[in-house]
């Protein structure tokens, strides 16, 4: 912004009076992570992305969102945020991303068994959103969303091709003081979509139509140096594709501790954890602290491929133990999971942390 001044005579009186021109152009804003995960046996995963935000793209305050992730899971996505009024209460948003990562699925049913399998998912997707920003706090969406992908299956190489389209809702309510190492309020997220989707695998085409949900919640409690944070999230689609296009995943730190992210598939999961977090020193300096936590999970959970098999005595148990700083790079975890059927793994995560 240009700030100048001039001094006026009013009234016998001398008046200091500031002029200042803001930009038309806001400032940009550059975020950074990186994740690592490693089993001690046979499997390492990493992942380092960037996100850039350019704000008051518009003189009603949009916004443009890059972000790039490169690693055992890659993802490239930008996004425009366009408010219709100054205080930002309607606005329109779109978006375009493209996503690979590998999956793996357990129970996979086919005309002659079930299958344990790996299988790389990649897929185009574009958006197209209204919404209403109820409060500061809580936000309606409605839009409609286009996928094009392709799911090969590493065994033998053969793919399925898809592609869907279908409208969805949204409610999102979030007043939590901080995301990451929240102490207060609350996090709940909903979205409901419907889609039409067309599939051709082994040379076989078929269309049809279904709908899918997901719905968390994030409950933080805390006394003193002491927080407990609560996580419940469930979804699912009731498509019947061979290999699931809204595909539900468990794994990493705080998604059942002890797997790989991805590492868990079906078409329902359901999950529950508590996080313990103590804060051992608050590194206060002034301008800036970075507190550092010690903690640990308790976590159950799982994937199913129809919601008459989810049950909790199918569920997965976990836990894990960390260490964690809200540092001025982000929020830095290392931790160590592990899950009832044996998994383990080891965690470095910077710039990331509770996965909603």
């Amino acid at each position: 912004a240009k700030v100048g001044y001039e001094i006026e005579h009013r009234s016998g009186k001398n008046v200091l009076v500031m002029k200042v021109d803001e930009k038309p152009w806001g400032p940009g804003y550059l975020n950074f992570k990186l994740t690592f995960e490693d089993d001690f046996s046979e499997r390492s995963d990493f992942t380092f992305g960037a996100q850039y935000i350019y704000t008051d793209v518009t003189d009603k305050g949009g916004e443009w969102t890059v972000e790039a992730q490169l690693g055992s899971w890659k993802k490239v996505n930008t996004e425009l945020y366009l408010p219709f009024d100054y205080d930002q209460k309607f606005f329109s948003a779109f978006g375009a991303s493209w996503n690979n990562e590998i999956r793996q699925f357990s129970n996979i049913d086919t005309d002659a068994s079930s299958l344990n399998l790996r299988a790389e998912y990649a897929n185009y997707t574009g958006f197209a959103e209204l919404g209403w920003n109820v409060r500061p706090w809580a936000v309606f969406n409605m839009g409609y969303r286009i996928q094009d992908g392709k799911i090969r299956l590493l065994v033998d190489g053969s793919k399925e091709d898809y592609r869907t389209y279908g409208p969805y809702w949204s409610f999102t309510y979030d007043d939590l003081d901080n995301f990451y190492f929240p102490s207060k309020g609350t996090y709940f997220s909903s979205e409901f979509g419907l889609i039409d989707a067309k599939t051709a695998f082994l040379n076989e085409s078929e269309s049809g139509y279904g709908s899918y949900y997901d719905v968390s919640l994030i409950q933080p409690w805390n006394l003193g140096r002491h927080s407990v944070v609560s996580i419940l999230k469930s979804g699912g689609s009731d498509s019947e594709e061979i290999l699931p296009i809204n595909v539900q995943d468990l794994g990493g730190l705080f998604n059942l501790s002890g797997y790989h992210r991805y590492e868990l598939n079906g078409r329902y999961s359901a999950f529950a954890g508590l996080i313990y977090r103590y804060r051992l020193f608050d590194n206060d300096f002034g301008a800036f602290s970075s507190p550092v936590y010690l903690g640990g999970s308790i976590e159950r959970g799982g994937v199913w491929n129809h919601v008459s098999d989810m049950s909790w005595n199918s569920a997965i148990s976990a836990g894990s133990v960390f260490i964690a700083i809200d540092s001025f790079l982000g929020p830095v975890y290392f931790g160590y999971g592990q899950s009832s059927h044996g998994d383990n793994s080891i965690y470095l995560s910077v710039g990331g942390g509770i996965q909603n």
